[in-house]
């Protein structure tokens, strides 16, 4: 079997190709956050690292799985980058792979308005924390998705 390609989305929307073993690290070092957006082969829509249960595992999150799998799909679908900047309470930075120098020492994120603590879990890995508002399974992430895109 092919080992799948593996994207994360910048936070203007560009795909950025890395391998699984990249996309690990640069989550245990903290160089990409918890919540990038990420596509591999197979899967129908962009999710946050920690939903895909390859990634969580890194960040101390219990693993996820993403759902069924279509080999057919082999290039990514243009990534909701309306997710970033929810989590960052505005405008997302330039490059998300600067923007973890300046997060918190917990890399607790700003959230927006847009997301209720009240009414959405807060989902804490081992490891890191993830925004108030993280989802804790994929279905509610993508309704989430969805519902911003028909805003929009």
């Amino acid at each position: 079997m092919t080992e799948p390609k593996w994207y994360w989305a910048e936070a203007d929307g560009t795909p950025k190709a890395a391998n699984l073993a990249t996309l690990r690290a640069s989550l245990s070092l903290s160089a990409l956050p918890p919540f990038v957006l990420v596509w591999h082969t197979g899967l129908g829509e962009w999710l946050p690292a920690y939903l895909i249960g390859d990634l969580a595992r890194t960040l101390g999150v219990d693993a996820v799985e993403p759902g069924d799998i279509d080999p057919s799909l082999t290039e990514p679908p243009p990534a909701p980058v309306e997710w970033y900047t929810e989590c960052y309470g505005g405008a997302p930075p330039a490059s998300l792979t600067h923007a973890v120098a300046n997060l918190s020492a917990t890399h607790d994120v700003r959230t927006g308005q847009r997301f209720d603590p009240q009414q959405m879990k807060t989902l804490l890995g081992k490891s890191k924390a993830l925004p108030i508002g993280a989802f804790r399974n994929v279905d509610d992430y993508l309704r989430h998705i969805r519902a911003l895109r028909a805003q929009g």
